[in-house]
């Protein structure tokens, strides 16, 4: 399931999406797979190694999850952040569903003035990073995304 809001359709349609593959460097934040603390996941490369938080600094367990599983795409590639965005978040997906089929990953893409960010939690009830009747409230394009 994909939802946009009105800006990411008209960004997503003046995307060149034939012949694109995954930036070298994206696709290295996925070779460990994924490491679970407590009720979170994260991407295992995303971790820091000495953080200066934790699940308690956080009001959820989604918040916490979307602030490590954020990815600025253009740290990663210079050029089409949109499109890059959209094949690691489904990378990102075919890990995930190899281990937890059964478990919902949300994916959200939004649009920076710089190029792109990623973020990525488990789907739980009654707890949401963005919620889908929200989308046209933000400025900039966004797109949510389900695993399954």
């Amino acid at each position: 399931m994909n939802i946009l809001n009105d800006k990411m359709l008209r960004l997503y349609r003046e995307q060149r999406w034939q012949s694109q593959d995954l930036a070298d460097d994206l696709g290295g934040l996925l070779t460990d797979g994924f490491v679970r603390s407590g009720n979170c996941f994260f991407l295992q490369k995303l971790v820091p190694a000495e953080p200066a938080y934790g699940r308690v600094d956080f009001i959820d367990d989604t918040g916490f999850e979307c602030f490590i599983n954020s990815v600025h795409i253009d740290d990663y590639c210079e050029t089409d952040f949109i499109v890059q965005g959209s094949i690691f978040l489904e990378k990102v997906f075919a890990r995930w569903n190899q281990l937890n089929a059964n478990i919902p990953l949300r994916g959200i893409i939004s649009e920076t003035e710089f190029g792109a960010i990623v973020k990525f939690h488990v789907k739980r009830p009654n707890e949401y990073w963005i919620q889908e009747k929200d989308l046209e409230k933000f400025d900039e394009a966004m797109l949510l995304s389900d695993s399954c």
